[in-house]
């Protein structure tokens, strides 16, 4: 059978809306009014980011002994791959995408073990993604996973996913994957503390939320302004979800985080304002980024800057460690 809108809706966390034409759904996880706010004040290859399928995934319980589906990938990031995740009953089944690409249309047919089984299938945070044609065996059982919670997630480029190749390996699917979340993804590789962003409608009612912004600012702006517009994210992020378990998470080490920077001084100094603006706030929680990664390039897929696989299963492991003492 062919699922239609509605069924494959009921399937699908991470996306505030899906659309369809001519049979291809499109899954989107900024609302029309969050993305274009990145038009009005960031920058257009940011607003495409918008676009992107980080932190979107089905998750269903069937006996179908078949999958397929059809699929289109656009721009999402700045990197050149994309990737799809299927995972049944926690054990990764198929990885299928591909590399050097700007645009890719592709197939999936994949044979399911027998009997009652949860496929979770991870899109591509790194690139947009159409479905079409999304098939299960005929008369077979399907029913939505919904989880228990809800985590709605701010960041830069590491939340975003950067560099992850498996998207069920970013930080951010390990660790809705260990709360038993379903996760709804708003970062944007390259950005920073963003307050006009909380100004937009939330349709997300999340149980924790999580903020990891930092990085960038402390590599672009002088103290002074790193100071007033970490203080006003935070104000508003307090205030807009005073019923969620808020946890921000300072910048993770970086090789190259001794240098002062336009910031004046080490990444650490960022970290520590970080800190004593969220101090005040009762329903934040600071984790200390700095702790969550080995000081070791080869856990970093650019040798600096972002996580690669190995990296992430240590930042996730470690993080949610250091969460679960909170919830």
């Amino acid at each position: 059978m062919t699922l239609n809108l509605t069924q494959v809706s009921r399937l699908v966390s991470g996306a505030v809306h899906i659309t369809s034409e001519d049979g291809s759904l499109t899954f989107y996880r900024f609302t029309e009014e969050q993305s274009q706010l990145y038009k009005q004040h960031r920058n257009p290859e940011y607003h495409r980011k918008t676009f992107s399928s980080a932190g979107i995934r089905m998750s269903l319980a069937t006996d179908s002994k078949h999958l397929a589906f059809d699929y289109k990938l656009g721009y999402g990031s700045s990197r050149m791959f994309g990737y799809f995740d299927i995972v049944v009953n926690g054990v990764l089944l198929a990885h299928t995408g591909a590399d050097n690409i700007l645009h890719h249309s592709g197939h999936t047919d994949v044979e399911l073990p027998a009997g009652s089984k949860v496929v979770d299938i991870y899109f591509p945070w790194s690139k947009s993604a159409e479905l079409s044609d999304f098939t299960l065996d005929d008369d077979c059982e399907l029913a939505p996973i919904k989880r228990e919670l809800t985590l709605l997630a701010y960041g830069d480029s590491i939340t975003h996913g950067y560099d992850a190749e498996y998207p069920s390996l970013t930080y951010f699917s390990q660790l809705c994957d260990r709360l038993g979340a379903d996760g709804y993804n708003r970062a944007i590789g390259g950005d920073g503390f963003f307050p006009e962003l909380l100004d937009s409608y939330e349709p997300i009612e999340p149980d924790i939320v999580v903020s990891a912004y930092g990085t960038n600012n402390w590599n672009t702006q002088p103290r002074p302004a790193f100071t007033d517009v970490c203080r006003e994210w935070h104000k508003r992020l307090s205030e807009k979800f005073p019923d969620a378990k808020i946890f921000v998470i300072t910048p993770i080490w970086r090789a190259d985080g001794d240098r002062e920077s336009k910031f004046g001084s080490p990444l650490e100094s960022a970290c520590e304002v970080i800190n004593d603006i969220c101090e005040p706030y009762r329903n934040i929680t600071v984790i200390d980024g700095q702790s969550l990664m080995p000081r070791d390039t080869g856990f970093y897929s650019d040798k600096y800057l972002h996580p690669n696989d190995l990296g992430f299963c240590r930042y996730a492991d470690r993080l949610y460690h250091e969460m679960i003492n909170y919830l």
